[in-house]
């Protein structure tokens, strides 16, 4: 979803209204952490307990499946600036090490690296695990949504504020 779309949504869902409140978005501030959540919706005096609360899973540590690619000397455009794949200073240039594994037929084989040299590598790693920990915090603002019937809120997703 673009930003323009989010932007869209935001005025489409801000305008509803039902028995006279909001089912739009809200700002919220954790005051106690998992696996106590508890987070204040702005503009509400009652605090709301993780059995009133659902949790968008990217706010959650916990591991994930990735896949990764990198190709030598693509420029990638991240919004406030571009960077060069495996170009940077804090590339892995050379190093050294033991790479182990094993297959179907080598259960428990290895191999001694000297000298190997990545700045001009590509890299792909498949099926990967990568392990998030930044959890929800005390402070943290966050964008949350009632659940049509009002039993429950979503915490959608952490923000900041500019300005």
């Amino acid at each position: 979803m673009g930003a323009a779309e989010l932007v869209n949504l935001i005025r489409k869902e801000a305008g509803t209204v039902i028995a006279g409140r909001s089912r739009g978005f809200e700002l919220a501030t954790v005051i106690s952490p998992y696996p106590g959540l508890v987070i204040r919706v702005d503009n509400m005096k009652a605090e709301l307990s993780r059995t009133d609360l659902v949790v968008c899973e990217r706010l959650m540590s916990g591991t994930r499946i990735v896949s990764l690619k990198s190709e030598p000397g693509v420029v990638r455009d991240l919004g406030h600036t571009q960077q060069t794949a495996a170009r940077d200073s804090n590339s892995l240039r050379r190093g050294s090490g033991t790479l182990s594994g094993s297959t179907g037929e080598a259960q428990g084989h290895s191999h001694q690296l000297n000298g190997l040299d990545m700045e001009n590598a590509g890299i792909e790693l498949s099926y990967a695990e990568l392990k998030f920990e930044d959890t929800l915090k005390a402070g943290d603002r966050v964008l949350v949504q009632e659940v049509p019937g009002g039993q429950k809120y979503i915490v959608i997703d952490r923000v900041v504020e500019y300005g």
